[in-house]
Order: structure tokens, then C-alpha cells, then sequence
């Protein structure tokens, strides 16, 4: 019997990793699941203080049963250090543009499996197409964006696909962060998540290049067409109204079909995706900030370091460099990610198919506390690629969460602990 541990959370005493340690503990203790876990980071103090603050919430008594390693991404030994000592890594260290990558060539050398919960395109489609090949040699699974940036989509997106019965032609899909007062009375989301935002806008020259190369075959071209709403409008089956989305989850989703249309031979979704703040000025003020956030970055790269060192002032509040976001403030905000399909009802047909749609159907994922979310989710990732491999890609790779966790129980587990799967709609058109 191995003496590896099953899992290892590296970058544990950050913001995000604080959540997922707590995640997997509550995961496994109302499951009854005997995971062997420990944490690795630059600290061993912090780490300790970790376990310390997990202990206060649950009554337990972990601080000397959980194994504590340390591991810098500027230390390449010392990451396949740890690689070695875990069956899978998830790895909470951000922004992934700068940390990303050592750890994921450690878990390949090591042939120790991969989770993490970056939300950068240019980071994974760039391991996508640097590292698919050594991971599938050796039967290493490497899947990315395990938070509450796509599982929620992506995943979201197969549920629908499944519980439809027949054809989806197409998707919308709506983001809602719904904060209850919080604006102005503190951050709600993490610095390391503004960090992630502005490196990423800073990146489409590489990432374009990255997909010329990635994908070299374009999908085929589907109709009935799916516009693009350019325009705030309603959400279905809610009062919220949407706009144009700029996140990552839309690439994602659009990565999961391009492998299910070469792998399986199934007709791709086309999607677009919308973001529905509570408030009306908030959507515009997104808009404008992304718009000339993009834009003065790729004019004069340099602006980064100032939009950097000013993020509570340049959004409100919403990101503080200087204070986390209060956890009562964070219990307060629902998220839900609305899928609107159409399609064609118990056919199954190809990409050649071109027949007025018949049905549609609205599915939903919600749930409460986005970094909570992040914490089931890549919690749930980990533990359901271990326990569920005869599900996963019959090849190791470097994959998306609908790709790899399609045929798998990984909706059951997310529901289970928090995340609700529902179809909220469907009819005939």
C-alpha cells in the first residue's frame, strides 16, 4: 500500500487555500471519506496558523496530525518534493501566470495529479498545449480552473446538455454575484484575484498566438446562429438584467466542446455569456473599467503597477490591497450561474444539421459565498478524481472540467455539500 498522501494543498495558508482546506476537512468528515491530506507553502508559521483557524471552526484537534511541507515555486526541487509525496496537488497559488507552471511540470515529473483554481486563459491553454502530451505519457491528470470561475459553468453546461435529451444548438449563459450591502462596506472579493484580472487582460497578443497554435482545426460553422446580445436584457426567470461578459468562462466552455466534437464526435454548443450585477450603474461601471482597463494595458504595459497599487479605489471597494473580505460579508453573497438552451428535443444530430430549433430548456447552479463555492468545488475535484478514475479520459492530459469530469459523479458531490443543480424551465418553441 502507498505511502503517499492522497492530497496536498499547496499555497494552504493564502486567502482561497484557507477556504479549500476547510472544504476538504467538512467534505470528507460528512462523507466518510479517508483522505489522507496535508498542506505545503513558503511558511511553515503560516501554515501552522492554518490548521490553528480550522481547529477553532470545527473543534478539531489537527494541528499535529496534518503533514506540513515547505515549498517555494522559485524552488524547483522543492516542489517536486512535495509532487512526490501526493497522489494530486491542488494548487492554490496565484496569479498562475507567474506560479502556475512549476507546479504543474512538478506534478508531471512526479506523476502526481493536478487541480487548481485559476480563471487566466493564457495560462491554461498554454499548458494545454506545452505539457497535454507529457501529461497523457504519464497518465497524469492536469485539470485547471477547479473554482467557482468555470466548474460551476462549465459542469453547469454539461448538466444542461444531459438533462436536455436530445440536441442543444445553443446557450446563453448569465453570472450573477449578488453582494447583500456590501458595497462600501468592505472588499468581497481577494487582491490576488484583481492581480489575476489585469495580467489577464494584459495577455491576448500571447494568447491569440497560443491559439493558432492549440487550434489549428477550426470548429465547424453551426446554424441556426447564435447572436451575440450586444444590449443589457432580462434574465430568464429573473429580475436581474445582463450584459456582455468578459470572464474566461465562455473559452472554457468553448475548449469542453471542441474536445467532445473531436473526441466523441458530438455536435459543439455554441455559447455566449452574460453578466448580471444587482444594480444597474454597477454593469456600466464594469463595462467602462474593463473597456479602459484593457485598452491602457496593451497601449502602456506599464499602467499595470498603478491599477495594482490603487483596486479599492479604481473599483469602489470591491478589491482592497489591503484588507481580505470579511467572511460575514462573503455569507451574504448568492452567486448562480443561469444556462438558457435551444435545441432540438430527443434528436441527436451533427454539426451539418440546420433545421429551425424546437425546444429550450434553463437550467441553474447557485450557491452562497463564492469563495466557499471555490472551496467544494476544487475540494470535490480532488477527491472525485481520485476516488472516480474509471470515469475520467481513458489518457492522462491537461484537460477542462467538463472534459474531464463529464461521465463522472461530481454533480452528486458538489450537491451534497452546497451547490444546487436545477432545471428551472423548459418547453416548445
Amino acid at each position: 500500500m502507498s505511502d503517499k498522501l492522497d492530497v496536498i494543498i499547496f499555497g494552504a495558508s493564502g486567502f482561497s487555500g484557507g477556504y479549500v482546506v476547510h472544504q476538504l476537512y467538512k467534505i470528507c468528515k460528512k462523507d466518510n471519506q479517508d483522505v489522507k491530506w496535508g498542506l505545503a507553502g513558503r511558511s511553515t508559521t503560516r501554515l501552522q496558523a492554518t490548521l490553528k483557524n480550522l481547529e477553532l471552526k470545527t473543534g478539531s484537534s489537527l494541528l499535529h496530525d496534518v503533514p506540513i511541507f515547505e515549498a517555494d515555486t522559485t524552488n524547483e526541487a522543492s516542489l517536486e518534493e512535495v509532487a512526490s509525496k501526493a497522489r494530486l496537488i491542488i494548487n492554490c497559488t496565484g496569479p498562475y501566470k507567474f506560479h502556475g507552471e512549476p507546479v504543474v511540470k512538478a506534478c508531471i515529473r512526479q506523476k502526481c495529479h493536478y487541480v487548481d483554481l485559476n480563471a487566466e486563459p493564457q495560462f491554461m491553454e498554454r499548458m494545454q498545449l506545452v505539457y497535454n502530451e507529457e501529461a497523457a505519457k504519464n497518465g497524469v491528470y492536469v485539470v485547471t480552473s477547479c473554482g467557482i470561475d468555470n466548474i460551476p459553468a462549465d459542469i453547469g453546461l454539461e448538466f444542461l446538455r444531459r438533462s436536455f435529451k436530445g440536441s442543444l444548438n445553443s446557450v446563453e449563459c448569465y453570472v450573477e454575484l449578488i453582494p447583500e450591502g456590501s458595497f462600501g462596506k468592505g472588499a468581497v472579493a481577494n487582491y490576488g484575484t484583481w492581480q489575476s484580472f489585469l495580467y489577464t487582460m494584459g495577455d491576448y497578443a500571447e494568447l491569440r498566438k497560443i491559439r493558432t497554435e492549440l487550434f489549428k482545426t477550426p470548429l465547424p460553422k453551426l446554424e441556426p446562429k447564435l447572436p451575440l446580445r450586444r444590449c443589457l436584457h432580462k434574465i430568464p426567470f429573473s429580475n436581474t438584467y445582463a450584459g456582455p461578459y468578459p470572464g474566461g468562462e465562455a473559452t472554457v466552455m468553448r475548449r469542453s466542446q471542441r474536445y467532445f466534437y473531436e473526441q466523441d464526435h458530438v455536435r459543439p454548443i455554441q455559447i455566449h455569456t452574460y453578466v448580471g450585477p444587482p444594480k444597474f450603474w454597477q454593469y456600466i461601471l464594469l463595462f467602462v473599467a474593463f473597456i479602459l482597463g484593457a485598452s491602457l494595458i496593451r497601449l502602456i504595459p506599464s499602467v499595470v503597477k498603478i491599477l495594482l497599487k490603487h483596486p479599492k479605489l479604481l473599483t469602489l471597494g470591491f478589491f482592497d490591497s489591503k484588507k481580505q473580505p470579511a467572511e460575514d460579508v462573503l455569507a451574504k453573497i448568492k452567486f448562480a450561474a443561469t444556462f438558457r438552451g435551444r435545441g432540438w428535443k430527443g434528436k441527436i444530430v451533427d454539426e451539418k444539421f440546420k433545421e429551425a430549433e424546437d425546444s429550450w430548456m434553463v437550467a441553474k447552479v447557485s450557491g452562497t459565498d463564492p469563495y466557499e463555492i471555490t472551496g467544494i468545488c476544487a475540494a470535490a475535484a480532488a477527491i472525485v478524481l481520485l476516488d472516480d478514475g474509471q470515469s475520467l479520459p481513458k489518457r492522462g492530459g491537461v484537460y477542462t472540467t467538463a472534459a474531464a469530469f463529464a461521465n463522472t459523479n461530481l454533480v452528486e458531490v458538489l450537491q451534497r455539500h452546497g451547490l444546487k443543480f436545477d432545471i428551472i424551465g423548459e418547453g416548445r418553441l
